[in-house]
């Protein structure tokens, strides 16, 4: 229970022309369905602004509004914030038009006026659906210069580290699998986590060895294997500088 008081809420925002609308439903009690709403907007293009500025797990647009419809604010989050879900509010003459809209990326459709049971049943699914999302990637150990709000890009680059840091990884890889060039890619990370690529991976690598060390089940080049390093010496030279034990010195001391 008290795990799940403490998780952290996924963000909402609001995006309504209606003003009467829009605070309604932002004064629902958001954080019992796992949500906090933090900001809301009249139209499209407010609502892209908001996006620019701050993490939105969950969007809930109208379908007309002026300057940027909701379908079409859909599709944008949908090419370029794929993180992003989307729930469309709607009238009963535009129901077909919010159901085409589902293949579109769509999560879910309301229609107004808004049903709370419907409104319940839906923002259960999308909070489902995040839940079992790969969890964002948290650095080994805490750094003075990190950034919490990282880019979508470094966020997913962090992703991909976490997942491929047992086998040969360079930071062409990594920039290549977030479409930014090196050099960008070098300069973002360092200044988002504090750290640069390199001791990024070392850190990582050496904290996950540290946890099969205490494995008694395990030698020592084959934890060095498990977290991508082939040669077991290199392996102990870089477990040694980080660390100031060798892996077996490390192993003996939580597993005597």
């Amino acid at each position: 229970m008290m795990e799940d008081i403490l998780k952290e809420l996924y963000p909402l925002i609001i995006v309504d022309d209606e003003w009467i609308i829009r605070d309604g439903l932002m004064s629902l009690d958001w954080q019992s369905y796992g949500f906090e709403a933090v900001a809301s907007a009249a139209t499209g293009l407010e609502a892209l602004s908001l996006l620019e500025k701050m993490k939105v797990d969950l969007i809930l647009t109208d379908i007309k509004m002026p300057e940027m419809d909701g379908l079409e604010l859909s599709g944008y989050v949908h090419e370029h914030f794929p993180h992003c879900k989307v729930i469309i509010l709607t009238g009963y003459k535009d129901f077909e038009h919010a159901r085409t809209a589902i293949v579109s990326g769509v999560s879910g459709y309301l229609l107004k006026p808004v049903d709370i049971v419907d409104l319940e049943r839906q923002v259960k699914q999308v909070k489902q659906q995040l839940d079992e999302r790969p969890t964002p990637v948290k650095l080994p150990v805490s750094y003075p210069g990190i950034d919490h709000a990282v880019s979508l890009f470094i966020n997913r680059a962090l992703a991909y580290i976490q997942s491929n840091y047992t086998e040969k990884i360079s930071l062409l890889d990594v920039a290549a699998h977030v479409f930014v060039t090196p050099t960008y890619f070098s300069i973002q990370f360092k200044k988002q986590t504090g750290i640069n690529f390199i001791e990024y991976v070392t850190q990582l690598r050496i904290e996950k060895a540290k946890e099969l060390l205490g494995r008694p089940d395990l030698k020592i080049y084959e934890v060095g294997a498990m977290v991508g390093y082939s040669n077991s010496k290199y392996f102990t030279d870089t477990f040694k500088r980080i660390t100031h034990y060798t892996p077996i010195e490390y192993k003996n001391k939580v597993d005597p």
